[in-house]
């Protein structure tokens, strides 16, 4: 009889969860211009590797009529800058404007960049704006679809080049090359009544078409990108109703916040 050899059933390590922060902060917030432009203090957050320090800092125009200028930072223990956010806070049209977030090579897929963004909605929500509007590189676009920004394309041009990049996509799904075809067309036979905008309809069936598009290849973004810049916005109604989503990002990096 033919004995089998004996096995070891080497039951499997489970990765350690990230622990939960042993203490969050409660963000006091400060006037930081004339105009009564609010940002938060310093303050202690925890990213994957442990505790760094988030600090925001608001350089208040000389104008009322124009926008301040904002730079979030989160620096390590030995305060090693790990990435910084820069943007612009328009007073007049109460939106957050041009924002880049960066995060050094060593500190990227650790929450850092994260951390930057949840410190942006800290400041929608305390300065009551509107909406953060951005233009996202191509290869960060599903990074911002993940903290609920959608398309926001209005001018022609930019909307038939991304389209046009979609259609002649190798790896792209072939359902999605013909609805942008369709697009194309539309656009372009739309009578040009306005050459370089879109009409409402128009604006609004393309950008819940690349909404689509971004949620379907997330996983694949490197074959599928569009390799151009994409207008993207947050709108403080979509911040309140994803607040469930939002408040558990605060708590998870021990900022004691709630939208």
């Amino acid at each position: 009889m033919k004995i089998l050899p004996k096995i070891n059933f080497i039951s499997q390590i489970k990765a350690k969860p990230t622990p939960r922060p042993k203490q969050v902060t409660r963000p006091t917030f400060e006037t930081a211009s004339a105009d009564g432009c609010v940002v938060h203090s310093e303050m202690p957050v925890f990213y994957k590797d442990g505790l760094a320090k988030l600090s925001t800092k608001c350089y208040p125009s000389y104008s009322a009529y124009e926008s301040h200028a904002i730079t979030t930072q989160i620096t390590d223990e030995s305060g090693r800058l790990m990435g910084d956010y820069s943007y612009s806070l328009d007073p007049i049209e109460r939106t957050i404007d041009y924002g880049y977030i960066k995060t050094k090579h060593d500190f990227r897929h650790k929450g850092v960049a994260e951390i930057m963004r949840l410190s942006s909605l800290m400041e929608l929500k305390e300065n009551s704006l509107q909406s953060i509007k951005i233009d996202a590189l191509s290869e960060a676009v599903p990074f911002h679809s993940k903290y609920k920004f959608q398309p926001d394309l209005k001018g022609k041009n930019s909307t038939l080049t991304i389209l046009d990049s979609i259609v002649n996509k190798t790896k792209a799904d072939e359902k999605d090359k013909k609805g942008a075809e369709k697009l194309i067309k539309k656009i372009v036979n739309d009578g040009e009544e306005d050459p370089i905008n879109l009409t409402k309809g128009e604006a609004k069936e393309v950008n819940g078409y690349i909404a689509k598009y971004i949620k379907k290849n997330q996983n694949n973004w490197e074959d599928t990108n569009f390799h151009h810049c994409l207008p993207m916005i947050l709108t403080n109604k979509q911040v309140n109703k994803f607040s469930s989503f939002f408040n558990k990002l605060f708590q998870k990096h021990g900022i004691d916040y709630t939208i």
